[in-house]
Parts: structure tokens; sequence; C-alpha cells
């Protein structure tokens, strides 16, 4: 798989627990990304290599350099590494940008972009509000951004720039969970109750919509039954930067019944691979083990790199939050999070 060496440029402190990365461009010529992508990061800390995936909060539309924002996530080995450790003149090894969560953005497309953030989920938000601005002149946004305190809002003068410079254009209306006095936004949790209020005057305009959300998977979960309760909720793309569960990949099948072994047979770049999964096993796990380079890149369920047909058997997946209701349908699955629930599992990747 074709990565690349990006070289820290700077890093700016965004939060006290936060940070964004600027890099250069790479040797071989100008990043190439879509707004909403993200980078997968490839990093040895203490001998042990780790893949994480960070949304791109730079517009490839404004000519800017490719930029990441990083939260500290507790517990986090390589977020807290990089917020602890990125420094200018670092080189990090990333994977190409990949993601789906990539709206259209030259028109004639939707020129009312409503986007729902939580926390981190500004990240890829960023990238979509600079690169609509820029490149669509009859676009514009309103972002509904919710947080847990003041200090903990990313890019807020960020935003605040933006939404002096586009004036009309630009709409924020941001939530705090603990507001301090004087607030002038929104206070509390979103509920669906609340995210139908702040969505129907914007219905009531009658102009064209696209829905974006990224943010914790509980803030989510409840956007999603707003949107549900308005018959809206097939319009709604979401970006999952987490599993959406606590649960272990042990745990992550409990419910089924699994072989002890499964025999798998993958499909792939005219070659056929066949290898046994030992129960609480992903299937990708177990095919890098062996040395077999299936494709993919997040190794949580989030970017669908990995995704392949299910030809025969039954396979469960941790995290399903990426694969439309169609190809789910069609028997889509993802081999990261991917466990198979019978003896014999066949799975035909493009």
């Amino acid at each position: 798989m074709k990565t690349l060496s990006l070289t820290i440029k700077g890093v700016r402190k965004l939060t006290p627990d936060a940070i964004e990365i600027t890099f250069e461009q790479p040797g071989e010529g100008a990043l190439s990304y879509q707004a909403g992508q993200f980078l997968t990061f490839i990093l040895n800390i203490e001998g042990k290599e780790y893949q994480r995936s960070y949304s791109i909060c730079s517009s490839p539309y404004t000519g800017e350099l490719p930029k990441v924002g990083i939260k500290r996530v507790k517990g986090g080995i390589v977020s807290n590494y990089l917020n602890d450790h990125a420094q200018e003149g670092m080189v990090i090894v990333s994977q190409q940008p990949s993601g789906r969560f990539t709206p259209t953005i030259t028109p004639p497309h939707a020129e009312h972009y409503v986007l729902w953030a939580g926390g981190s989920g500004i990240t890829p938000m960023m990238s979509i509000i600079k690169s609509v601005l820029q490149a669509n002149p009859e676009g514009k946004v309103s972002l509904f951004y919710a947080n847990r305190d003041e200090a903990s809002i990313m890019f807020y003068e960020d935003l605040k720039e933006l939404q002096k410079e586009h004036a009309g254009r630009l709409h924020i209306t941001h939530i705090l969970e603990q507001a301090p006095e004087g607030w002038q936004g929104l206070t509390g949790l979103l509920s669906p109750e609340r995210v139908q209020e702040l969505l129907r005057p914007l219905l009531q305009a009658g102009e064209p919509i696209s829905h974006w959300m990224c943010g914790p998977s509980g803030m989510m979960e409840q956007i999603q039954k707003g949107y549900d309760a308005l018959q809206l909720g097939k319009e709604l793309h979401k970006e999952v930067f987490t599993s959406s569960t606590d649960k272990s990949k042990t745990d992550a099948t409990a419910g089924n019944t699994q072989p002890e072994i499964s025999r798998v047979i993958v499909h792939f770049d005219r070659e056929t691979y066949e290898f046994e999964v030992p129960k609480g096993r992903t299937i990708l796990d177990v095919a890098l083990d062996k040395g077999i380079d299936l494709p993919h890149s997040c190794q949580s369920g989030i970017c669908t790199t990995c995704m392949g047909k299910l030809k025969k058997g039954k396979v469960e997946l941790e995290v399903k939050d990426a694969l439309t209701e169609q190809e789910i349908e069609e028997g889509y699955v993802l081999t990261c999070v991917g466990h198979p629930l019978t003896e014999e599992v066949e799975i035909e990747i493009d």
C-alpha cells in the first residue's frame, strides 16, 4: 500500500487538550484530497506499530497547507503521543487520504449545508466549511457545534473569523453542556426535540439542503432520532470517529455462537487466500499477521477501505455505521471489524 512521508511544518495549540498539525506538501507534489477525508498515520511508539486516522481540517480549494486536528483521548496512545511530542521537522508516515464523508462542494449542488459536530468531530467540518465558502459562491453553511465547555471548543477563533468574513453565508450555533455566566449560545445537551427545533426553520426556507454530522456516538444517536422523527433520517450523512460501543473485540460477538476456528477464503487482486480465523479475532487482523496485505486503512470500521462482498457464510461486524443500508443488504462487510460466525466464510474484495 502506497504511503506518504509528511514533514511537520508547525504545531498550534487549539485547546488545552487538542492541537492542529500543519504539514509541508509531500515530495511527490501537493496532497490530493477531498473535503471531509482523513489521513491514517503509521507510527512506531516504543517498538510497536500503531495506525490511527485523523480528519483533515484544511481545504483543497484554498491553497493552504494540509492540516489535521488531534484531540487528546483518555488512554489514547497515538493521540496523546502526538499532543505531547509533535514538533516542527518531525516526519510522519501516512496512508493516502481516504474516507467517504465527502459532500459535493461545487455548484450546482446543494447550496445549504447543515453540519452537526461534537468535540473533535469539528475537524472534517472545518474542511467542508472552508471548501464550501471558497468553491461554491452560492453555498452557505449552518453549523451546530456541541462541546462540554467553552475551553474545549476547537477552532473557536477560526470559526469567529470565518463567520465574520462570510457574514450571511456561515451561521454558527454553539451548544455547551456547561456554559459560563453570560454565555450567548445554547446550553444543555442535544436531544431529538432540540434537533427538530433547530432544524425546522431551515427546512421551511425551501432550499436544497445537504445534512452531515460527526461527533461522539451518543450525540449522533440523538441527532439521528431527531431526523428520523422528521422522516429525514436517510438524508443524514455521518462520520464515526470512534466505535459506536465500548465493547472489546473479544466481546463484540458475545451474543452470537462462533466457531472456535473458521476457514476464511478471500479473493483479492486476482489472488485467492485461505486462512483460519480463531474465535475473537477479526478477519483482517489474522490476514495481516500472516503477511496477507489486504486493503485497509483505519482498522476501526470507519473508512470502508477493507470492504468486501460476502459470498458464503456469515460475518458479524463490531461497527456498521460506515456502510449504507443498501450495502448491508447486498452483503458487504468490513474485514477490519468482521468476525466469522460460520465455519466457512468467503469474501470477494474488488
